[in-house]
């Protein structure tokens, strides 16, 4: 599958912001896809959230992922770049030298 920004490959010619962000988008399709298909939400998986990714689309995907019903597992380098607010049921756990911190 090759995605396409402005008449050009995306992989060769779009900020790592940009294709993270059509990755996400086609996550957040995905899910809406499969939570149709199968009548349940899937898990949500989010690698390094954070990273090249603008306060604007962090906020949009916050937004999205608040008003699903799902579970969602998200890994950051710093908890300054997700935003939790009123999100009322999420655990945050902290992985140092190997080991899990809670």
């Amino acid at each position: 599958m090759e995605f396409i920004l402005n008449g050009r490959p995306l992989k060769q010619f779009g900020s790592q912001g940009q294709q993270k962000s059509y990755v996400l988008a086609l996550k957040m399709a995905e899910t809406e896809y499969m939570q149709k298909k199968f009548h349940s939400q899937p898990i949500f998986l989010l690698d390094d959230l954070s990273s090249e990714l603008d306060q604007e689309r962090k906020k949009n995907l916050m937004e999205f992922l608040k008003k699903r019903d799902m579970q969602v597992f998200i890994t950051t380098t710093s908890l300054q770049n997700i935003s939790v607010d009123e999100i009322e049921n999420y655990r945050t756990y902290r992985i140092e030298e190997g080991k899990v911190l809670h």
